[in-house]
């Protein structure tokens, strides 16, 4: 007997069936995927807008907070210059204190006039 003929109407039926139910699957889970594809695309997208966004706001309170420093220094120039006994000369021993004090500062550590005062290597 042929394997051909072995095969009963309802082997085709089942065979035929799985095969529909297969065929669909795939067709969901492809339908899903393109799904899960697009929302993850999606969701990069607004990370990459979200990320750019927070650059741009740390940008700018960087340039906001050097804005504030440098009317800050201004005024305390202003300030300085203006105190009464401006006009003063200085000592040599207040001078040195003053600079030695600012020298320690990561701001003014490379100053030429804190060299002076670096400590030796």
């Amino acid at each position: 007997m042929s394997i051909l003929r072995a095969i009963t109407p309802r082997a085709v039926a089942a065979i035929l069936a799985l095969a529909v139910v297969i065929g669909v699957a795939a067709a969901l889970l492809d339908g899903k995927n393109a799904k899960v594809e697009a929302k993850l695309g999606q969701e990069q997208h607004e990370a990459a807008t979200a990320s750019g966004k927070d650059a741009v706001e740390t940008s700018t309170g960087v340039s906001a907070r050097a804005s504030q420093s440098d009317r800050t220094t201004l005024e305390n120039d202003r300030a300085i210059r203006n105190a009464e006994g401006a006009d003063m000369p200085v000592t040599d021993d207040l001078r040195n204190v003053t600079l030695r004090g600012l020298c320690q500062r990561r701001s003014y550590s490379d100053h030429p006039r804190c060299v002076q005062f670096a400590p030796a290597k």
